[in-house]
């Protein structure tokens, strides 16, 4: 795995913990990562306890990243295809725009998703496939699969990592 991966895997961490609050702040498994134990305390943990309850976390952060993101909501998604207006897209190409992505909440939702993505973390992946699956007579039509930034995967120089789409799980190969 490349060295870059590791590092921006714990930043990713960091930003997702800070981003939910303090309800992931101090939980189990992180509070004493976030609120190191002082040596006082290493004896008598009802000492760390009881500083823990009275520390207060105020999350400056999730209003600055929602606001950002909201800014950046101000436009609509588009999808035309080398095409000047959307109605001159072929019909696949606007069907986008209400079965777009797996959770069928079109390029609205999408966007919203890949906006957030890109300002907490900086990327995101985006793989455009033909979904065959049939609703009644309806036909296959294009659909966005979403990857979140700790799911791709960076090989190391001279190596890839493929995805393999059909199972949304990264395949290492030379």
């Amino acid at each position: 795995m490349n060295d870059y991966y590791n590092e921006y895997n714990n930043y990713w961490k960091y930003v997702d913990d800070v981003y939910v609050g303090v309800s992931r702040i101090k939980s189990a498994e992180n509070a004493k990562t976030y609120l190191p134990l002082h040596p006082s305390e290493m004896e008598d943990e009802s000492l760390y306890r009881m500083r823990l309850m009275l520390t207060h976390f105020d999350n400056a952060f999730r209003p600055t990243i929602d606001a950002i993101v909201g800014i950046m909501q101000k436009n609509p998604a588009k999808v035309r295809f080398g095409v000047s207006d959307n109605n001159e897209s072929p019909k696949e190409v606007q069907e986008l725009n209400i079965y777009g992505n797996a959770y069928k909440d079109g390029l609205t939702g999408l966007k919203s998703r890949l906006n957030h993505a890109q300002v907490l973390y900086g990327r995101a992946g985006l793989l455009l496939d033909i979904d065959d699956w049939t609703e009644g007579n309806r036909k296959p039509h294009f659909i966005i699969y979403e990857y979140p930034a700790t799911q791709i995967l960076d090989g190391e120089p001279d190596q890839w990592v493929l995805l393999d789409e059909s199972t949304t799980k990264f395949d290492s190969k030379n």
